[in-house]
């Protein structure tokens, strides 16, 4: 489908020409064309959505690639290459009715067959694969029909939509090589990340990504803008992303003119982005929290005591504060897995736990532990300040306590080959982004399952303790359940757990911001950065 053809689905006409403009809403100008310029903090290592969970990776997933749902602006499940479904009573088939004259940006056309593969490739080898293990049947009925089968029910919808680590649809050309296996991994790269989306990857180096317009893109136009779905359209010709680590050089490029807008920045430069005559800088909340993970294959954080040792003696202000340059209206104190505005999910269940900043209670369990000393080792990166300042801080609060701190600090695409227990590390400082439902939890916080025996540990060598063991209980049991007001109890049972048993240790809620040129129109964050609905005006 052409161009042109597309934009009519919107009822919008447009001249194929620089310089010919289009009304929305009857209140904003749009342009089509021209390349917008960004500068981001990362690179990704990996191309493969269905292996990595990586924040650098996941604009270019939510820019060229699809789900076949997601979650709208109210955390709800909305359509995407999905149109409709229905649910049977006994909640065990699911039947997925797909959007037609769909193309991939190869020019073949999406059909059940690229849907049933990617989901079958996914169930084969994506850490995420537990968390739709009751899939037992994906069947194709016919082109545009998809019909999945459970062995019992769990959230089916809610773990479709995930956008963290996303089952994203493939063709199956990609998705199953001729001998009828699946592409493995590390096998994803710039020549077949292919997808649906408003964008296509047409180069990539470890400096840079340049995607360009898909032409031939179907936008959604049954269901408005609205969180990760809805109506997104390419105005831009091409989009290049510029890796640039050092925030400094990427607040520099911007006020120079080298690029046009500019993410991750850290709050040490507000001031100077906010004084900036021709800049924009926005807020993006909800953005993450950042947390510690504990290796508990490797001594002394193989001991429960250690754990809420290091819960006890932190200071959660303190760090929130180092972080986020003391500008108290970019962090909030927060004891739940959820942030507060998402209501109907939010819990400060174990607070009598969170931010205890106590000293005393940390050496008492640390004489308990019989702890002599040992080194306990901070795995982090410099490529992500949220992750380096929140080492350095928590390295600072540990040793006035009588621990021996040592920071490892690598490159960010080095992290998913050394954060596996077996490796020489105790603590690593990562960031969580916004969760729509308790099931996108189950990956990290429950020791238990397949994905948490390569980074925490093997439970059989481990030995989780009680807390982690009712835990993992309580998440099957909310797998299994569907009344809301119940899984509302058993999400502060959960948090509960977590505080007691420490697997991973929350911070609390960070806002970021990003900035861009006065000239740069339509730009909006939803969990993560997205270059759809974003135009020009120069």
């Amino acid at each position: 489908m052409t161009k042109l053809k597309n934009l009519a689905l919107l009822g919008m006409t447009m001249l194929m020409v620089a310089g010919i403009f289009v009304a929305t809403s009857g209140q904003e100008e749009v342009k089509y064309g021209g390349t917008l310029r960004v500068g981001v903090d990362a690179s990704p290592g990996v191309l493969d959505t269905h292996l990595v969970s990586s924040g650098s990776l996941e604009p270019l997933a939510l820019d060229c690639l699809s789900q076949l749902v997601v979650f709208d602006e109210n955390n709800a499940v909305m359509p995407q290459l999905a149109s409709s479904w229905d649910i049977s009573e006994d909640r065990l088939t699911y039947t997925l009715h797909l959007r037609k004259g769909i193309t991939f940006h190869d020019g073949t056309e999406f059909t059940a067959e690229d849907a049933e593969a990617s989901i079958m490739r996914f169930l084969d080898m994506s850490p995420r694969a537990d968390d739709i293990s009751a899939v037992n049947k994906v069947e194709v009925i016919d082109s545009a029909t998809l019909e999945i089968k459970l062995s019992y029910p769990m959230h089916l919808l809610s773990q479709l939509a995930n956008p963290k680590m996303p089952l994203t649809i493939f063709p199956k050309e990609v998705m199953v090589n001729p001998d009828g296996t699946f592409l493995g991994p590390g096998e994803i790269n710039a020549d077949n990340f292919i997808g649906t989306g408003p964008f296509k990857l047409v180069e990539r180096t470890p400096d840079y990504f340049i995607l360009e317009r898909f032409e031939d893109y179907v936008p959604d136009t049954a269901n408005p803008l609205s969180g990760l779905g809805g109506t997104k359209i390419a105005y831009l010709d091409r989009v290049e992303l510029y890796c640039v680590p050092e925030a400094t050089a990427r607040v520099a490029g911007l006020l120079t003119g080298q690029y046009d807008l500019v993410l991750g920045i850290p709050l040490t430069k507000y001031n100077e982005l906010a004084s900036a005559p021709d800049v924009t800088v926005v807020k993006f909340d909800p953005y993450l929290w950042p947390m510690l993970e504990f290796n508990q294959l490797q001594p002394p954080t193989n001991d429960l005591r250690i754990r809420q040792a290091i819960l006890a003696c932190l200071n959660m202000e303190e760090i929130l504060g180092f972080l986020q340059a003391g500008l108290g209206e970019f962090y909030t104190l927060n004891p739940g897995l959820f942030w507060p505005n998402q209501k109907t999910l939010w819990s400060d269940a174990g607070k009598e736990l969170y931010n205890q900043h106590d000293p005393e209670k940390a050496k008492a369990l640390m004489e308990e532990a019989g702890y002599q000393g040992e080194q306990i080792t901070i795995l982090t990166s410099p490529d992500y300040y949220w992750a380096q300042s929140t080492a350095l801080a928590i390295a600072d609060q540990m040793r006035a306590v009588g621990f021996n701190v040592k920071l490892w600090s690598v490159d960010w695409g080095s992290i998913p080959t050394l954060q596996i227990a077996e490796q020489p590390w105790n603590i690593y400082t990562t960031a969580v982004s916004c969760r729509f439902d308790l099931s996108q939890f189950y990956l990290f916080i429950d020791v238990l399952n397949p994905w948490a025996k390569i980074h925490y540990g093997d439970p059989e060598i481990t030995k989780p303790s009680a807390y982690a063991r009712l835990l993992h209980d309580v998440l099957k049991l909310d797998e299994t359940t569907f009344d809301d007001s119940v899984r509302a109890a058993i999400i502060e049972i959960v948090q509960e757990l977590l505080y007691r048993d420490p697997v991973i240790i929350k911070i609390g809620d960070i806002s970021s911001i990003n900035a861009y040129a006065n000239y740069v129109k339509g730009y909006r964050a939803v969990y993560r950065p997205t270059f759809w609905n974003v135009w020009l005006e120069k």
